[in-house]
């Protein structure tokens, strides 16, 4: 269990600039509250485990005696601002997945900083879009580096950046395990840490004598969630006083029974229902400083939240990748043909083979190029209509192949190669930061816990995930915590439904006369084709749904900014 925690308490904003040269001048909030002696200052936003005291004090205490080094050992979900008095630089760092957010912006005389986004737009005064990121967001929905306005960018996450008048030097803090390190003698060892690692990861986003708020869905990251901050409460191994969940109630959804489950076996659990169709994934109205999902849901949420005294979300996202949950994961045959053990290959392809109902022939394709190819797929032109005019392809492409490819992933075993590409785009993007609706709250995801992401990355992945066994390892060490209902469920209902109808309802706006869409306008899409697969997803066809809810999602977002100012033209035709 947890030792010593610092509790769980209200975000703060950090904003401030300095000018190079000058002492650091405040402009909004408390950033400095702590100073040493040696004249350096430390602001923290959000969470750090395992650190009682004042958190600002124990970080810049770290940093004076080792350095950056010092901060590599910070578990939680945070972002910090230090002044380097002896250096006269100024320090932004990010946790290892990126949940807390801080952007920055340089000049040729000054360094701004902000866990605002608004807010940062307005001290700078930069409203020109960036293209690079439309054109990321439009091609595959996660810009890595970028916000929409130029010349603003997200501190990387797992990463520090030391800003000087001399220019920024990036410093790595966290690199994933890659070389499976960790081997128990019985399968029951790796159950009993995962279920450890587990509670330690609910139980510290619980030190609040307060109620915290959970998502609950029914499905098993969720409820896991739920159930295991019920026990750590009735248990008084937490001080929270209870879980308010959050649940959506969607028409023909199978998850409605099960979210029922959980809360029938979990008496600290106050349960709110929430209408699905009453607040839309989608709307043509937005407030925020980028384009935000469910923007209406989240404010409502909120609301809710502020009524309940809960200052915390936890949330079961990133759990469906880091505890296997795929029903074919053949990919694990590469291993044995890296090393020659071509009969094992063979064993293993026929029983994923078996359980996916898959050809084996496409699979034996696939481990091949895993194993002897590159160390994760080039980028390719999708091959579904995505509409993007030639332009923005050509940006996005040549973005995806400027990134250096991760060394750490060529070292990796090949079967865990796309899990940690696929780890490294969500963190690089910052898909688990806290959205702006719910600035000045804790949103926090038990999955991304550290010491759980190194583990599950450390052990063999056929004891994660095997044929027919989706979350092996997981549904192991998790039974008697879970309600049995749940333990046993091997599908969720999904929210593509309700994804459809916000999209149906903003579609025909668009669909009126496409020509006038600012994308069009801006020379990011194509006119004919994006009409084209609006009046198909009106009818209920095939349209490339995913990435042209991207496009609406954007489309959307850029008439309110443009409309209210906060936005102008990039490097595109005028509007």
């Amino acid at each position: 269990m947890i030792d010593a925690m610092c509790p769980v308490r209200d975000t703060r904003e950090l904003s401030g600039v300095y000018r190079f040269g000058r002492q650091p001048a405040d402009l909004y909030g408390e950033w400095s509250r702590h100073r040493s002696p040696s004249g350096n200052r430390c602001a923290l936003d959000g969470r750090i485990d395992h650190q009682g005291g004042d958190s600002d004090a124990r970080v810049l205490a770290l940093y004076e005696e080792r350095g950056l080094v010092g901060l590599r050992g910070l578990i939680g979900d945070w972002s910090l601002v230090i002044w380097d008095a002896q250096r006269r630089a100024v320090v932004l760092a990010s946790d290892f997945a990126g949940t807390r957010p801080l952007y920055y912006s340089c000049s040729s005389g000054s360094v701004a900083w902000s866990t605002s986004l608004s807010r940062m737009v307005r001290m700078t005064g930069q409203r020109q879009l960036d293209l690079d990121f439309a054109a990321e967001f439009l091609y595959s929905g996660f810009p890595e580096g970028l916000t929409p306005y130029k010349g603003i960018y997200p501190v990387p996450a797992g990463q520090a950046l030391i800003v000087t008048r001399s220019g920024v030097e990036k410093v790595v803090l966290w690199t994933p395990p890659v070389e499976g390190s960790i081997h128990y003698a019985a399968e029951t060892e790796y159950e009993e840490r995962f279920r450890a690692l587990f509670e330690d990861a609910v139980a510290v986003r619980l030190q609040t004598p307060a109620p915290v708020a959970a998502e609950l869905s029914g499905g098993l990251d969720s409820s896991s969630i739920v159930c295991m901050a019920d026990r750590l409460i009735r248990s008084g191994a937490a001080p929270a006083t209870g879980v308010v969940t959050f649940s959506y109630e969607v028409t023909g959804s199978p998850d409605q029974r099960y979210m029922e489950e959980v809360e029938r076996m979990c008496p600290t659990v106050s349960p709110l229902h929430l209408d699905g169709d009453a607040f839309p994934l989608m709307t043509g109205h937005t407030s925020v400083g980028r384009p935000t999902l469910a923007e209406r849901r989240l404010r409502e949420l909120r609301s809710h939240m502020e009524a309940a005294g809960c200052g915390a979300l936890l949330t079961g996202q990133f759990g469906d990748l880091i505890t296997g949950n795929v029903l074919d994961d053949s990919v694990q045959a590469a291993d044995y043909l890296r090393r020659g053990r071509f009969l094992a290959a063979s064993r293993e392809l026929l029983a994923w083979g078996r359980s996916a109902r898959t050809p084996v022939y496409g699979l034996l394709r696939r481990a091949l190029r895993t194993a002897f190819g590159q160390p994760v797929p080039s980028p390719e032109l999708q091959d579904e209509d995505n509409s993007l005019a030639a332009r923005m392809r050509e940006r996005a492409l040549d973005r995806l192949q400027q990134r250096a490819v991760d060394p750490a992933l060529q070292r990796a075993i090949p079967s865990r190669r796309q899990k940690l590409f696929a780890m490294r785009s969500l963190f690089a993007s910052r898909a688990f930061q806290c959205p702006e609706p719910l600035d000045g709250l804790i949103y926090s995801h038990p999955f991304t816990h550290r010491p759980l992401v190194e583990f599950m990355l450390s052990i063999p992945p056929a004891l994660i995930c095997r044929p027919g066994e989706p979350r092996r390892l997981m549904r192991r060490a998790l039974r008697g915590i879970l309600a049995e209902p749940v333990w046993r469920r091997r599908s969720k209902g999904n929210y593509e439904g309700m994804f459809l109808r916000g999209m149906r309802v903003c579609g025909a706006v668009l669909l009126k006369d496409p020509e006038s869409m600012l994308l069009v306008q801006l020379g990011c899409v194509d006119a004919a084709s994006v009409s084209r697969r609006l009046l198909r997803l009106s009818q209920g066809l095939e349209s490339n749904g995913a990435q042209l809810r991207q496009i609406i999602l954007l489309e959307f977002w850029l008439r309110q900014r443009f409309q209210d100012g906060d936005l102008t033209e990039g490097d595109g035709p005028n509007v």
